[in-house]
């Protein structure tokens, strides 16, 4: 998963992030992490944040 620079690269690595945080691999996550922020913008901050929201969010539901 390169990072270049579409919006479509940087969905994917968001996918990719929230999903290694979903699995608590630590590894990966570190991995994609560093990709991540070669490029990463404002706008493409927010949008991790974003997802990393509604993944938490989606979390919290399946627990009750």
């Amino acid at each position: 998963m390169l990072v270049d620079g579409s919006p479509e690269a940087r969905c994917r690595l968001i996918r990719g992030i929230v999903q290694a945080v979903d699995r608590a691999d630590h590894g990966r996550l570190s991995t994609l992490m560093d990709r991540f922020v070669v490029e990463a913008d404002m706008s493409a901050l927010f949008a991790l944040r974003e997802a990393l929201l509604q993944a938490a969010a989606r979390r919290s539901r399946r627990a009750w």
